[in-house]
This record gives C-alpha cells, sequence and structure tokens, in this order.
C-alpha cells in the first residue's frame, strides 16, 4: 500500500528525506528517509513537528539523494527516491530502523548528552519530542508500536527512570490508547483510509521531560494495542525523530503578578532564568522551576494547567500555597526540599511524584495529588490533611506518618490509585478516616497502622505489609484483590475482617508473598482470625494462589468458625488450611484443587475436622498431582470427591473418606499417613499405589487396582473388611496389618480381611512383605491352632512362595504353642497359627492350597496324570485353582544319542532334594528294574543346569545294558 497523499492534511508528511527537527545539537534518530513514488510523483510540504521549546518548525534535510526545492522551507521533491523496507538492521543515530518481529535502537550517553550535558539531565533541564509514521503491511490487526524509555547507565541498561513512552496506534482510527500518551502531550497523526485499514500510516508525537539522571534512551518496536500476530510480522517506522534539547531552569519572582500560567506577562515578569538571575521570562511547558525565598508566597493557576517538567519548593522562610481552579499537568513531579510549608488548595493532574525530603505538605484540595504519588521522609518531612474529608492520591509511599483528620478532627476518606503505578508506604497511617483502593496498580501497607474507618479495595491490589497494616476496621473489597507481604518462611495473623466482592468470574485473593512482592520462601503462611464474609456462588475465588507460576510455597489459614462467605475455594498456586468445615464459609461452598505441584495443598489444621457432605471437592485435569495434608491430624471429608487428577495423601494423620458418592477417577497415591476409605473409590484404570511411609485402610469399597510399593494395607476402621480390590500387588517391604478381636470370629468381624480379585506377590525372601498381628481386646483366645483369611480372591494368587512373607505377632505374646506363617489355601491367602514346619513336602502342598486328601504324597488333584510326589520332584503345579496345574510339559524326557545310549532328562526341585529321586531302568518293563548309580554299569549322571530353584539332571545309561536294543527308564520318588 501506499503512503498518505501531502495533499490530505498539512500534518501529513512523508518521510522523503533524512531530517530532523530542532536545534542543530539535539539528538535525532531518523530512518526510513525514502518512499517509493507513484506514476506522477510527489510534491508537497509538511510539519513533523513544533519542539515543545524552542518552538521551531518543519524539517532540516541531510543527504539521501533526493532533490530538494526549497530547504529552507521544506518543499520537497519526492520523484526520484526509492522507497526501501528491509533494513533489519542495528543502527547508528540518522541510520534506518526497521522493525521485523521488533529491533532496538540505542542513544548511548554520548549522544544523549551531545545536546544537553549531563548537569542540566540531572537538575531536570531537558526535554524531548519524539515523533514517528507507524505501519505494518502484513495481515490484518498488526499493530506497531515505538517505545521510548531513559535508562540511568550509558548502554541502556540499569534503572528505568520515569516512565516509558509508547506511540501506539490503538484499534480505533487515528487514536493513541496508551494513556502515557493521552496524559503527557499533545499527539498528531494522519492516515489513509485509517477508518477501516489496520496497515495505515499514523503520525504520532508526544512531548515530555527527560527523567533527571537519564545517561541513555532505548527506541524499539513492541505489540501495539489490538495487536494479534505474536509480533512476527513486518513493522515499519518512517522518520522516527527523538529531539532532545535543553530547557533553562526557572526561578519563581511574582515579579508582576500571582498567576502562574502560559500567558505572556509584561514587565517584571514571573520567572526568572536561574543561569542569568535578573532576567524575567514567561513560564514556558517544559520547563523546569523553582520555588524558593523570593516572590510572592500566593501562587494562583486559573487561565489552564501548566506543564513544567519539574517543580522544586526549597524555600525554608514563610509558607507557599497554591490555589485556583487549574492546577500542574503533565509528566512532572513536585519536590519539597526546605523546610518550609507547601498548601495545595487546587486540582492538579501531574504523574509524577510528589516527593517531601524536607518540609512539609497540607493537602487542601480533594485532587490535589489525584495521580502523584506522595513520598515523604521520617522524620524530615510531614504531610496533613487541610479542611477536607476526602482526598484521592496517585498512590502513598515514603516513610512519613499520615493521619487521616482534618484540622477539624473529622475523618478523612483517602482515596489510593489515581496514577495505576505501584507504591509502598512505610509511614504509619493513624485516625479515624478510611482508606479506598483504586486503579490497577499494587499499593503496599507496610507499616503497623492505626487507622480506624475500615478498608476497601475497589480495583487493583491492596498489599498488607505487617499483621496490622489495614488498620482496626473491617477491609472489604468490591473487585480488588487482597495480599499479604508480611513475613516469608513463618506465619503471621491478621485479625480484620474480611468481606468478598459478590459477581461471578475467577478473582485471587489472600496470596502471601516475599519482599518486594516476590515470591515467599517455604513456610509463609497467614492466619486470618477475623470474619470472612460476602463473596457470591458464582464466584470462584484463587485463594492464597500469588499468580507466580509454580509458587506454592504460601499458606492461607482459615481460623473463624463464623466464616460465611460463599462462592468457590479455589487451589491453584499455594495451600489452603482450615481450622474448621465453618472457616471454609457456607456449608455449600465447594472446593476446586488444581494445584500445579505437591507444595499446593489443602491442609487441615486441627484434630477431628469433618468436611461436611454438602461441601463437593473436584480434582480436574490428569497433569498434576493434587495434595491432602493432614499433618499429625484425622480428618474427615464427608462429601463427594471427584475429577480426573491425582490424589496425594500427606501428613502423618489419617484422612478419612465417608461419601459413596465419589467419582474420583485419577491416581491416588499415599505417601505418608493414612488413606481410610469408608466411602468409596469407584471404578477406574488409575491405580492406587501405597508407598513406604503410607497406608491404606477402611471399611468400604476400592474398586481398582492397589499396589503396596513398601506401604502398608489396614482393613477396617478397627476391625473390618476393605472390599472390592482389582488386583492387589503386594510388593517388596510392604506390610499387611491384621487386626484381631475375636479368636474364633468371622473375617470381617473377629479379624481383618480383604476381598480382591487376585493377588501377586512380587515380595521375595530377600524383601519380604510383614503380616503384622495385633489384637484388639481380644476376646475368646486359646492357644490353639488356627487359620484366617488374610485375602480371599476369585482369581488366585501368582507369584506366591511361602518365604516371600514374615509373620510379626509379638503383639500376641499368648500365642506360643504353635508357629504362625502365611500359605496359599485355594485361591485365598491365609494366615496360619499351626503345627511346627513339616516336612519339605508337607509345606509345599500347603503353599499350594492342598488340603485332606488333595495334599497327599500320590494324590492327582489336578488330575493331569502326574502325582504330587512328582509334582513336587519336576516344579509343577498341583492345585487346579491356580494357573498352570496341568504340569505335563514338566516331565522327563527319553531320547538316544548318536552311541545309541538312552539319555533321560529330568527337573528336580530344590526343596525335594531330600528326597533323593533316582532313575531306574529296564529291558522289559517286568523289572527287577535297576537303580542308576553314577559311575557303575557305564553310567553318567550329570547336573546341566543349576538354576536357583531347579536343577536339571541328565541320566545317560549305555546301549551296552539294553537287550535286543531295548531300554526303558523311569523317575522313582518315595515319601
Amino acid at each position: 500500500m501506499n503512503p498518505p497523499s501531502l495533499s490530505q492534511t498539512s500534518l501529513a508528511l512523508l518521510a522523503g528525506a533524512t531530517f530532523f527537527a530542532g536545534e542543530a545539537d539535539a539528538v535525532n534518530l531518523v530512518t526510513n528517509g525514502s518512499f517509493d513514488p507513484d506514476a506522477t510523483g510527489w510534491t508537497g510540504t509538511g510539519t513533523l513537528y513544533n519542539h515543545p521549546y524552542n518552538g521551531l518548525a518543519g524539517i532540516k534535510l541531510a543527504n539521501t539523494g533526493g532533490a530538494q526545492s526549497n530547504a529552507a522551507t521544506g518543499n520537497f521533491n519526492f520523484n526520484s527516491l526509492a522507497y526501501g523496507y528491509n533494513d533489519n538492521v542495528t543502527v547508528p543515530i540518522g541510520a534506518k530502523f526497521h522493525g521485523l518481529s521488533g529491533g532496538t535502537q540505542t542513544i548511548n550517553e554520548a549522544a544523549l548528552t551531545a545536546a544537553i550535558p549531563g548537569v542540566e539531565i540531572d537538575a531536570g533541564g531537558a526535554a524531548f519530542a519524539f515523533s514517528a509514521w507507524l505501519s505494518s503491511y502484513t495481515g490484518d490487526n498488526n499493530i506497531p508500536a515505538l517505545r521510548l524509555r531513559f535508562f540511568s547507565s550509558s548502554d541502556g541498561t540499569g534503572t528505568l527512570l520515569g516512565t516509558e513512552y509508547k506511540l501506539d496506534r490503538g484499534t480505533t482510527a487515528n487514536q493513541v490508547t496508551t494513556a502515557n500518551l493521552l496524559a503527557t502531550g499533545n499527539i498528531m497523526n494522519g492516515a489513509e483510509n485509517s477508518g477501516t485499514d489496520p496497515d495505515y500510516w499514523a503520525l504520532y508525537k508526544i512531548k515530555a521531560g527527560v527523567p533527571v539522571g537519564a545517561r541513555s534512551a532505548i527506541v524499539d518496536f513492541v505489540n501495539g494495542t489490538g495487536h494479534g500476530a505474536g509480533g512476527q510480522n513486518d513493522w515499519y517506522a518512517d522518520a522516527i525523530v527523538l529531539d532532545v534539547v535543553s530547557v533553562p531552569v526557572l526561578r519563581w519572582t511574582g515579579g508582576a503578578s500571582s498567576e502562574w500560567s502560559t500567558a505572556t506577562v509584561s514587565s517584571p515578569k514571573n520567572w526568572e532564568l536561574i543561569s542569568n538571575p535578573g532576567t524575567g521570562v514567561d513560564f514556558t511547558a517544559l520547563s523546569p522551576v523553582i520555588f524558593g525565598e523570593t516572590g510572592s508566597r500566593n501562587v494562583a493557576l486559573n487561565g489552564a494547567d501548566v506543564l513544567p517538567s519539574t517543580v522544586n519548593f526549597s524555600h525554608t522562610t514563610g509558607n507557599y500555597a497554591l490555589t485556583g481552579t487549574h492546577g500542574i499537568g503533565g509528566s512532572t513531579g513536585v519536590t519539597l526540599t526546605g523546610t518550609g510549608t507547601l498548601t495545595l488548595s487546587q486540582p492538579n493532574s501531574y504523574t509524577g511524584t510528589t516527593l517531601l525530603t524536607a518540609g512539609a505538605l497540607v493537602i487542601n484540595h480533594s485532587l490535589a495529588l489525584q495521580n502523584s504519588t506522595l513520598s515523604g521522609t521520617y522524620p524530615d518531612s510531614t504531610h496533613a490533611f487541610g479542611n477536607v474529608t476526602a482526598a484521592t492520591l496517585g498512590g502513598l509511599s515514603g516513610t512519613a506518618d499520615l493521619a487521616l483528620l482534618n484540622p477539624s478532627v473529622q475523618p478523612v476518606a483517602l482515596t489510593l490509585g489515581g496514577n495505576n503505578a505501584g507504591a509502598s508506604n512505610n509511614g504509619q497511617i493513624t485516625g479515624s478516616g478510611s482508606i479506598t483502593k483504586i486503579g490497577t496498580g499494587n499499593q503496599t501497607l507496610a507499616f503497623a497502622n492505626s487507622y480506624s474507618g475500615g478498608t476497601t479495595v475497589a480495583s487493583g491490589t491492596l498489599i498488607a505489609g505487617t499483621e496490622t497494616a489495614f488498620g482496626t476496621g473491617t477491609v472489604t473489597s468490591t473487585g480488588g484483590i487482597i495480599e499479604f507481604a508480611i513475613s516469608s518462611g513463618s506465619e503471621s495473623t491478621v485479625a480484620n475482617n474480611f468481606v468478598l466482592p459478590g459477581g461471578t468470574g475467577d478473582l485471587r485473593m489472600f496470596g502471601s508473598f516475599g519482599s518486594g512482592r516476590a515470591a515467599p520462601g517455604p513456610g509463609t503462611a497467614v492466619r486470618l482470625t477475623g470474619k470472612i464474609s460476602g463473596g457470591d456462588p458464582a464466584r470462584q475465588f484463587f485463594f492464597s494462589d500469588t499468580g507466580i507460576g509454580v509458587e506454592h510455597d504460601n499458606a492461607t489459614i482459615f481460623a473463624n468458625a463464623t466464616n460465611d462467605f460463599t462462592g468457590t475455594v479455589f487451589i491453584n498456586r499455594a495451600t489452603i488450611g482450615f481450622t474448621s468445615d465453618a472457616a471454609l464459609g457456607n456449608p455449600e461452598n465447594n472446593i476446586t484443587h488444581f494445584s500445579e505441584n505437591l507444595n499446593g495443598k489443602l491442609r487441615f489444621e486441627a484434630d477431628n475436622i469433618v468436611l461436611n457432605p454438602l461441601r463437593a471437592i473436584d480434582l480436574p485435569s490428569t497433569e498434576n498431582s493434587r495434595p491432602f495434608d493432614t499433618q499429625g491430624f484425622i480428618g474427615t471429608i464427608a462429601g463427594p470427591v471427584s475429577g480426573t487428577g491425582i490424589l496425594v495423601k500427606q501428613g502423618t494423620g489419617k484422612l478419612i473418606l465417608t461419601s459413596t458418592a465419589n467419582t474420583l477417577t485419577g491416581p491416588v497415591n499415599v505417601t505418608t499417613g493414612t488413606l481410610q476409605v469408608d466411602g468409596n473409590l469407584p471404578t477406574s484404570a488409575s491405580v492406587v499405589t501405597v508407598t513406604t511411609d503410607g497406608t491404606l485402610a477402611g471399611s468400604g469399597t476400592v474398586q481398582r487396582s492397589v499396589t503396596l510399593t513398601g506401604g502398608k494395607l489396614a482393613p477396617g476402621s478397627g476391625v473390618g473388611t476393605l472390599n472390592g480390590l482389582a488386583a492387589l500387588t503386594v510388593g517388596a517391604s510392604s506390610a499387611i496389618d491384621f487386626e484381631l478381636s475375636n479368636w474364633n470370629g468371622a473375617a470381617g468381624t473377629g479379624y481383618d480381611t480383604v476381598v480382591a480379585d487376585s493377588i501377586n506377590v512380587t515380595a521375595t525372601p530377600e524383601t519380604p512383605a510383614t503380616v503384622i498381628v495385633t489384637p484388639q481386646t481380644l476376646a475368646n483366645f486359646s492357644d490353639t491352632q488356627k487359620t484366617f483369611t488374610l485375602v480371599s480372591t476369585s482369581g488366585g494368587i501368582t507369584g506366591f512362595t511361602p518365604d516371600a512373607f514374615v509373620v510379626n505377632a509379638d503383639a500376641l505374646p499368648a500365642a506360643t504353642a504353635f508357629d504362625w506363617s502365611v500359605q496359599v489355601q485355594g485361591t485365598n491367602l491365609v494366615l496360619v497359627y499351626g503345627e511346627p514346619a513339616g516336612t519339605p513336602f508337607e509345606n509345599w502342598a500347603t503353599s499350594k492350597g492342598l488340603t485332606g486328601d488333595n495334599a497327599l504324597f500320590d494324590a492327582d488333584p489336578d488330575k493331569d496324570g502326574i502325582s504330587n510326589g512328582i509334582e513336587f520332584v519336576i516344579g509343577g503345579e498341583p492345585n487346579p485353582a491356580n494357573p498352570g496345574s496341568n504340569s505335563t510339559a514338566l516331565l522327563p524326557t527319553a531320547s538316544r544319542n548318536g552311541a545309541g545310549a538312552l539319555v533321560f532328562v529330568y527337573r528336580l526341585a530344590d526343596d525335594a532334594a531330600p528326597l533323593n529321586p533316582v532313575v531306574k531302568y529296564d529291558t522289559d518293563l517286568a523289572g527287577p528294574w535297576t537303580t542308576a548309580e553314577g559311575g557303575e554299569n557305564g553310567v553318567l549322571i550329570e547336573v546341566l543346569d543349576d538354576d536357583t530353584d531347579i536343577d536339571i539332571i541328565q541320566v545317560t545309561i549305555p546301549v551296552s545294558q539294553s537287550v535286543g536294543g531295548k531300554l526303558f527308564a523311569r523317575l522313582a520318588v518315595t515319601e
């Protein structure tokens, strides 16, 4: 697209050459000095800007190769100029500057002070004009902006001084939406088809004072208001001009009148040059001004707002009073360095700081500091109110004290935040007045205050820096955020009552921070003992959330049982603690637990808290763990728990789930303490994992797999049954807590039991699982043999070996006559108190769950044609209830080798070795059978594979022992 025609407006200047405005020694950054001409050429005149101080207008032409018709008047012929825009380079002053996804130009100290000596910048004697044509070329709504910032060091680093300025086209045609620009100066722009085209060319301008102490400046591209493409498109700025000039410092004399205005005043004038005392001048916008010991002390502002660059009251005698219908505007601040008093009795709109290093300030108009942050120094300065009952400040900082009272001892309603900036006050606030926080910025009250009129947070954030920062009254939010930055790493107590806002949507509230609103240290907590009311069922409160990503080191503790606020309690980036169910407000306030890591918890702060059945808890999303910390207490959740998140039990105490309406499908990790399920955990593919310091208990239903990885299973709450488990995995070094109340009682009533679909034992003899026998007022005990069902299953048991379990019955000293062991009987895992260990075969038969005649040596309970004795030797499975009971594949094999010898191979289980099984051979099956002895009759016996549990034995019988080529062999074993 083409730039705008020069004929559209006298302000629409094509950047057809490299040029600047202002004095010759000004700092000038000039870019993209050529445009693509159309068929007929471009000719015209225009003014980029008028300098704010020296008034010079127009254009000074540099060498760009273009034709110039009249340099003096700024008339240009653009016919021969080429338009280029792909200069994506870092440039010195006077070169081209193009932004493709950004771009930065630093004006260093040498260039910045070439026009303005450092002493003048330090004195506030410098001003600038910042102008540019802006456009973008790719895609709709790609809004570029140019930003200007001043810094304290010489290379664009160090402290950012003053504000940052943006030339920002915004989303509305020809409107600069940045508040800084609208507040600080004249903005001019022109455009082609600007109402509909997002790529229109627009000329912007802002002018203001250079901040005191500036040593460098940076001009860069940033996303403008409404930008929607992530900064990856071509942005163009033509004729960027940063024009910095000296502005002489003026001193008030009041020689002609008491009026401070921009009008021309007849001699002897109201101002004089500091550099040339006695030389009277008129006030000019952006001039630094000093009020000293001379001139009238009553200064009236009636004609229009004045826009100085700095204002300093340095008087030590007498008192100054500013009156009138207008005031001081612009980005300046006001400084009091003398010991005198300044009274402000008119409305001011300036946005800089009102700084008191000495003297006294009296605020005698409600809007005297409406956009300025007031900062006093204790004890060298004071500030107080005049005959007003309300006042608005941009912000409050410094260390000076402030009483919210006027001279008639009436309370003053103080409003803070008018400038949307951040401020932190370290002075004491007293009196019967109130504080209201407005604006988008953060205001910290960092001292122990005693004001009693209450606090309202309408918008932005109000931060308490001490436990009594909010005085003694109620703190009411009507939409703003209340936060704490009291003591990082420890617990503080705040006693104010709080009223939460109504309405809808999400709102962060009661976050705790470290110094300077940084991330808090571990252990940071604020205990709220006052009553919390208000809220709305449609509101979701992100309590305790700092808003700092992955930060969870702070906690908010609700400690008042009369709390009645309404709304969802949302855990996002922090811990929420509570001393009672009522402390969480309305009984129907649900809890959404969306913690980002294991430090963000729902935490019980007292013993035996029961969260009522109406308080539902949701764990959304599968991404993160959602910790529930009982600390050392017993806590109960009676309401339903839902969601797909990971429930993590923390704390050495016990968490009891009593609801049968739980719909939680996410995993459950019991890491410390006890999770007692007396309600239900519904069917899910997710697993309950119990680790070393954790215990799963309860008399409810857990309809999912449970894995003990060093943790403990404790069925019942007392003696009882834990039902519904799918696969129970008993892992290495895990435990089963077996409570016994009636020696003759049934499973689930006389002793603990578990019902599961199946059991998989992964514990080993080296890392066995422990069954801990615990008597519970044991009834009907007799020191007689007994079998107890630990776990009943419908699908059987895999991986079991008797020595993978140990029994600890030390708490049952009366049982001494027999031995304790864990065995398999049928499909159940049982605890047996019975005869001392029998023969290897008997122990093996018991471990396989064989009883009665089925446990006899010659029996064949699985009907596979192999007797139990042979099954024992070859490592087979005799019980038809267990997997793999057909053991025919394990039977011995016979073959002939190349010499014709009979090769007989069989398996020998280590436990069966004491039975001394032998191989016998015969030539006709009629007997007698000869026992194969190694070394006799040419017989060779070899161990082919000495495995951990099973050996492979090979017996070779030579052909010489055959008759007619016939030779038979068999495996013989006797009990």
